[in-house]
C-alpha cells in the first residue's frame, strides 16, 4: 500500500527500461541492514515497525554494463479508524447498532493514531482531513481539524464508499481508510404495552398473539427510521383492524384492543408508517 499502517506488510517492485534487471545484481537494505541480495531480486517484502518508527529502504542495482542505480523509500506508519453511526431510531434497551437506511443521516468519525519519532502523539484536532464519497472529494467537509463527516443519504438504496486521508502538517505522516456503507431497510415491531409493567421490550410480537384477557394494548416501534423517537411529529401511523381504519391521532404509535362480545375469533392488525 502507498500509506501502510504499523506492523503491516509492504511489497516493493522495481522495473527499469534502461537496465536488464534480471541480470543485474540487486541489494536491498532496511534501516542499513541487508535483507535481500542477488541477481534479479526485483521484489522486496517486509513489515513496517510500530507507530513512531521509521523504516528506510535502500535498493542498489549494479547492472551488467557497469552502471549503478539506487533508490530509497521512507515509511513512517500511521493509522486511522473510521466509525460510522446512523442517525436512526432504536427503542429503549436496544443493544445493537442503529442501521443506516435510505435518506437517513450518517455520521462518520475518524480516529487517527499519529505518533512522532520521539513518541509524542499528534492530537486529532491538529491534523488535516480529506473526505471522499465514492471517489469524489467533499471540499466543504474537508480541512484542518475536520475529523467528522455528516452525510444525507440518497433516496436510491445503494452502497457508498466513504474514504478519508489524514495528514500531519510539517510531517510526512499520512494515513488513509475506506469503508463501504450499505443501506438496510426500516422495520416495525410490535410489543405488548402492559397496563402494570409498561412496554414488554423483552418479547416482540412476531406473527400472532393470543388474547388471554378482555383487552390488550399494542405498541409499534419503528426500528431504524429517520426520526429521533417513536412519537416524532414527522411520523404518521395509520392503523387498521381488519380492513377498517382506526380513527385516532396519526402520531399515536399504540393501539388498544378489546373483546366486547366474549366470542372467539381472530382479526388482522396492520400498520402503515
Amino acid at each position: 500500500p502507498t500509506n501502510p499502517g504499523p506492523n503491516s506488510p509492504v511489497s516493493i517492485f522495481i522495473e527499469s527500461f534502461s537496465t536488464n534487471l534480471n541480470k543485474a545484481y540487486i541489494s536491498w537494505k532496511v534501516n542499513g541492514v541487508t535483507v535481500l541480495e542477488g541477481a534479479g531480486k526485483t521484489k522486496l517484502t517486509f513489515r513496517t515497525g510500530n507507530l513512531g518508527s521509521k523504516s528506510t529502504v535502500l535498493v542498489s542495482i549494479a547492472g551488467e554494463d557497469g552502471r549503478s542505480i539506487s533508490r530509497s523509500f521512507i515509511f513512517e506508519p500511521a493509522e486511522v479508524t473510521l466509525v460510522a453511526e446512523a442517525l436512526t431510531y432504536t427503542p429503549p434497551f436496544y443493544k445493537g447498532q442503529a442501521l443506516y437506511v435510505p435518506q437517513a443521516s450518517l455520521k462518520v468519525v475518524a480516529f487517527p493514531d499519529f505518533v512522532l519519532s520521539g513518541g509524542s502523539r499528534i492530537a486529532a484536532s491538529n491534523l488535516s482531513y480529506t473526505w471522499r464519497k465514492d471517489g469524489k472529494v467533499l471540499q466543504a467537509d474537508s480541512g484542518f481539524g475536520k475529523r467528522s463527516l455528516l452525510i444525507e443519504g440518497s433516496i436510491i438504496p445503494r452502497a457508498m464508499d466513504i474514504a478519508v486521508e489524514v495528514t500531519a502538517v510539517g510531517s510526512a505522516l499520512k494515513a488513509t481508510k475506506v469503508i463501504s456503507v450499505k443501506p438496510d431497510e426500516p422495520e416495525i415491531l410490535f410489543y405488548e404495552d402492559n397496563l402494570v409493567l409498561g412496554p414488554l421490550w423483552n418479547k416482540a410480537i412476531r406473527n400472532s398473539l393470543y388474547l388471554t384477557g378482555r383487552e390488550i394494548s399494542l405498541r409499534a416501534e419503528p426500528y431504524y427510521i429517520s426520526a429521533w423517537h417513536a412519537e416524532d411529529p414527522a411520523l404518521r401511523y395509520s392503523w387498521k383492524v381488519g380492513n377498517n381504519p382506526v380513527a385516532q391521532d396519526p402520531n399515536e404509535n399504540s393501539i388498544g384492543l378489546r373483546n366486547e362480545s366474549d366470542e372467539e375469533g381472530q382479526t388482522r392488525i396492520s400498520l402503515n408508517l
